[in-house]
């Protein structure tokens, strides 16, 4: 199976799933694949209340996130999204559209 194919597989497992663990398993799995369409799916599942009620969770979210230079690590458990104008066209308007609903933690004050 081609890479293309098995992150585009990730990323609707990751839409669909409501399993905790295979979202924490396809959390890592993205940000090792390296590809920055994950940006706005993982992005998403910071909107999931099963996923910032659970810090394993939300690490892996947003280490998955990190990973792909979306957010930046402030600290231990403490994430934030980089500025959008670092982040690609498609990921940057993925996060401006998901930021009404994702915890406002996550972005820096401006």
């Amino acid at each position: 199976m081609e890479a293309d194919d098995l992150v585009e597989r990730a990323i609707v497992q990751l839409l669909l799933t409501k399993n905790t663990d295979e979202i924490e398993t396809l959390a890592d799995d993205l940000g090792a694949m390296g590809d920055r369409r994950a940006v706005g799916p993982l992005a998403s599942r910071l909107a999931d209340s099963r996923v910032h009620d659970d810090p394993d969770l939300e690490e892996a979210v947003c280490s998955s996130l990190v990973r792909l230079g979306a957010m930046d690590r402030r600290g231990n458990l403490n994430y934030a999204f980089v500025d959008p104008s670092r982040l690609d066209p498609q990921s940057s308007d993925a996060v401006r559209r998901l930021s009404s609903v994702i915890p406002r933690r996550f972005f820096p004050a401006s």
